[in-house]
């Protein structure tokens, strides 16, 4: 029985948010914040600095066999910035690569990002994004085993299968747009208690709707994905908390994540001369939801200067946790960004220049 379920497990892992043929599905993060441009295209060049990098590997129910893997990359960088008031723009480039099961089911995307900033008062900003480019789908059919291959004892690959090859892979183009208000306040200047720092956005993905099955022209439904998260400093004191929550529909499926890491400073950062190099480390942990509740993720993220470090584990709680014993997938990211060494020179402009 738990065999059974262990395989249905993987099934319905390869259709989710899909039509209900055997396909790729859509990558899916715990850190979605450290995952930006794959979660709205409005979010290229959204944060404080010049240039940032990301990496992100998620191993997902490998206690059903393999299951799933993700591999992402990201760079976005902010151009044109100028003082407060004028509009600027970012620019950014993503990948990544979904690989399921033996037979490597899986989807690949490089896509490229353009956003525009406009400010709304001092301490606000709104962008506006567009994203754009190829992807594919496919399988390696060299894995695949079929029944005329046993011999009546064990399985032979020498045998023919008798099976024509069905599964070719195919292309395609792929277009998503988003918007994101994004609110900062700094608070004092020398240190970062106080701060406040929110983001509220909504993204659609797919919107030319891309073929994504085998043996029809069936179309990948829209992907809708609305998200919050900010950080909120501890007036006096070297604490602040980290407040996120995303929202995605894809027609049938939904998906809820919510959660909140308490962030303590290790070392401040001298942020009028740039010398001193600031650690902190957070810790906490978020909940997704999808009819009723999928998972827990605790999460550590250790940051080093323009470095940081996170690490989640998802630990299953929905109905299929008898088949996966509550594991559901380490996930690591690394993240860099370059500071904009003209906010120091001239710390009285809100936004970095060069």
């Amino acid at each position: 029985m738990i065999n059974t379920l262990k395989i249905i497990v993987v099934l319905v892992g390869m259709i989710v948010l899909g039509g209900g043929s055997a396909k790729a599905q859509d990558i899916h993060f715990s850190q979605i914040y450290n995952a930006a441009l794959h979660m709205n295209p409005a979010l290229t060049g959204n944060f404080d600095g010049n240039l940032r990098v990301n990496l992100n590997w998620k191993d997902q129910w490998r206690s059903v066999g393999k299951a799933f893997q993700t591999y992402a990359a990201s760079f976005d960088q902010n151009v044109m910035k100028t003082r407060v008031g004028k509009a600027y723009f970012a620019y950014g480039i993503s990948f990544y690569q979904d690989i399921a099961g033996e037979v490597k089911l899986g989807t690949t995307r490089v896509m490229g990002s353009l956003a525009a900033y406009l400010w709304a008062g001092k301490k606000g900003r709104i962008s506006l994004g567009l994203q754009a480019g190829w992807g594919r789908v496919g399988v390696d059919p060299t894995a695949m085993r079929w029944g005329n291959q046993y011999d009546g004892l064990q399985y032979n690959p020498n045998l023919p299968s008798g099976e024509t090859n069905q599964f070719d892979p195919f292309s395609f183009a792929d277009v998503s747009a988003g918007i994101v208000y994004w609110f900062s306040d700094a608070g004092k200047r020398t240190t970062y208690d106080n701060t406040k720092d929110w983001k509220i956005g909504f993204s659609v993905h797919h919107l030319n709707r891309p073929r994504n099955a085998y043996y029809s022209d069936e179309r990948l439904p829209m992907k809708f994905v609305a998200h919050f998260n900010g950080y909120f400093g501890v007036k006096n004191s070297t604490w602040g908390f980290w407040p996120s929550a995303s929202f995605l529909f894809q027609n049938p499926h939904w998906e809820v994540m919510a959660g909140l890491l308490f962030r303590t400073t290790i070392n401040g950062k001298a942020r009028v001369t740039g010398f001193k190099k600031e650690m902190a480390i957070s810790f906490g942990g978020h909940f997704r939801v999808a009819s009723p509740f999928d998972a827990f993720i605790p999460e550590i993220f250790f940051e080093v200067s323009g470095f940081g470090v996170g690490v989640t584990y998802d630990v299953n709680i929905s109905e299929l946790s008898s088949a996966t014993n509550l594991s559901g997938g380490i996930e690591i990211s690394l993240r860099y960004i370059l500071d904009d060494k003209y906010y120091y020179q001239r710390p009285t402009r809100r936004v970095p220049s060069f």
